[in-house]
């Protein structure tokens, strides 16, 4: 079985199930990786006389070689890139 990923920009992940188990990885600890990384988070609010003007930092990826490189952090703390785990097209 693999898995696959699918982000608004119609980039894949595609992870198979047997190598999540070789690496002894967890693909939701996998997804909550990426899902930290690729946030948009909230960053306070500007006050001006005539508005509130919302600020958010963003986490993500500019581009495919970005993701590609991403650490995933494995079970026993081992650092792994996306791209070492899975495809992504």
């Amino acid at each position: 079985m693999t898995y696959a990923v699918t982000f608004a920009e119609n980039l894949y992940i595609k992870i198979p199930q047997k190598k999540l188990m070789q690496l002894g990885l967890d693909l939701d600890a996998v997804l909550a990786q990426l899902g930290e990384q690729n946030a948009v988070e909230s960053a306070g609010a500007l006050q001006t006389p005539q508005d509130v003007i919302q600020i958010r930092v963003a986490g993500q990826f500019e581009a495919v070689s970005r993701l590609r490189a991403m650490p995933i952090r494995g079970s026993s703390g081992q650092q792994l890139r996306l791209s070492d785990i899975g495809t992504i097209t």
